[in-house]
């Protein structure tokens, strides 16, 4: 179901039934269902774009105490000052098991025009999970050209503490990617 609601689309979806299989006897169901709920627009503020969002998994037996249902909860906004633009988001995800099921990602980033095909941009991610001896943390920075129909962009970044673990070392990144429009 979509709404049109305060500059934006207003989502609810229920699935009565995430894991049915068929065999040689039949559909096979699980029991497991989800449900998600998403706001995504403006809140008639030119400019600005917003996300915020919940998705849950219950699981199929309530009597399993080592696992719960999934939780994924989102919030994040962004804004357009010209030719700058800033944003934010938040991301809690809650996998179910009983310990150390919480992973929370925070992200931030800058943009900046410099004109219809130079943009750079400056992007920072940290990852706190249950369980793990530290935060891994990325910084890049990123330069894109446009070409009309194709979009060539370089970043190059920085990763501390990879895969949560502390003094892991520092992993340098270079990517070059190309994005094609149709």
């Amino acid at each position: 179901l979509d709404a049109k609601v305060a500059g934006g689309t207003a989502t609810f979806r229920v699935t009565p039934s995430m894991s049915s299989t068929e065999s040689d006897s039949g559909i096979v169901d699980s029991g497991n269902s989800g449900i998600e709920i998403l706001y995504a627009g403006s809140l008639g503020v030119d400019g600005l774009n917003v996300q915020v969002g919940t998705a849950r998994q219950t699981q199929e037996d309530d009597s399993i105490t080592n696992t719960d249902d999934r939780v994924l909860n989102k919030i994040g906004a962004s804004y357009n000052f010209g030719k700058v633009s800033v944003g934010a988001e938040r991301q809690n995800y809650d996998s179910g098991a009983a310990t150390n099921s919480d992973t929370v990602q925070d992200r931030m980033a800058v943009v900046f025009a410099v004109n219809d095909q130079i943009r750079i941009g400056a992007r920072y991610t940290k990852v706190d999970q249950d369980g793990k001896t530290a935060d891994e943390k990325m910084k890049t920075l990123e330069i894109g050209y446009n070409l009309g129909g194709l979009g060539i962009e370089l970043a190059v970044g920085q990763m501390d503490n990879v895969g949560g673990v502390a003094a892991q070392g520092d992993v340098d990144v270079i990517q070059l990617r190309t994005r094609q429009a149709f």
